[in-house]
């Protein structure tokens, strides 16, 4: 198993690290949450996600009620957050909220959702992004991270092969102040404090492996306002 615990080094405490070990439902929300954000992916003319190219070897795609993002061999990882059918305060910057989705993942990477993205222009080495990100893979690990100027450090994970092979995943990702947890078809990953940005756009992720695609599909996402605690199940 991958121990995380000494993230507390890099001044991240970890509340909840290795494999969960008890089911329970996906964490419950404030009393009739206001929906933030909300797709089914009917229609690629009223998604409020990109569709097109993004750069080279990165596309996506509405087709069947999902939203496919493929990202090809060596590609790294991409993200994107709703662009457009959205007001701009929702896309652009939101603070605290629990982001779900339904989602499948072929070849071989991860797929997940991102929370508060910004970004930063930095002279001489162009934008530097920083986010907090939770994923699931093909080799059966669940996990989430903290990304600054591109360089991830995990906050928590499962142990490798405890995520079952599964047509599809139920992802939740909550977070409120400095607070994350994640769960994963209704099993909790963890829970953490980290000291992510206080705000920013929220969306989708997926990576490749260095020398195989990944593609995730996903069936649906909605944010809506978090609950109070994201430790209280």
């Amino acid at each position: 198993m991958r121990m995380f615990c000494l993230a507390i080094m890099l001044g991240i405490v970890t509340l909840g690290c290795g494999a969960p070990v008890a089911e329970r439902p996906p964490p419950t929300t404030l009393a009739n949450p206001p929906v933030l954000m909300q797709d089914t992916f009917d229609s690629a003319d009223t998604t409020i996600f990109h569709v097109g190219t993004f750069r080279d070897g990165v596309e996506s795609e509405v087709d069947g009620g999902a939203y496919s993002l493929a990202v090809a061999a060596d590609s790294d990882w991409e993200y994107i957050w709703p662009n457009h059918n959205y007001p701009n305060t929702y896309r652009s910057q939101v603070a605290d909220g629990a982001a779900e989705s339904v989602l499948s993942l072929h070849g071989v990477g991860t797929a997940g959702l991102v929370a508060r993205s910004s970004e930063t222009a930095v002279a001489g080495e162009g934008t530097h992004w920083d986010f907090l990100v939770c994923w699931v893979s093909t080799w059966g690990v669940a996990e989430c991270d903290l990304v600054t100027a591109h360089d991830r450090t995990p906050l928590f994970a499962s142990a490798s092969g405890w995520l079952p092979v599964a047509d599809t995943y139920d992802l939740r990702m909550d977070v409120v102040g400095d607070l994350l947890g994640f769960s994963v078809n209704g099993l909790a990953v963890g829970t953490a404090r980290t000291m992510a940005r206080p705000t920013g756009k929220w969306g989708l992720w997926v990576s490749s492996g260095k020398d195989a695609a990944a593609t995730g599909v996903f069936d649906s996402y909605s944010l809506t306002a978090a609950r109070p605690d994201p430790t209280v199940p």
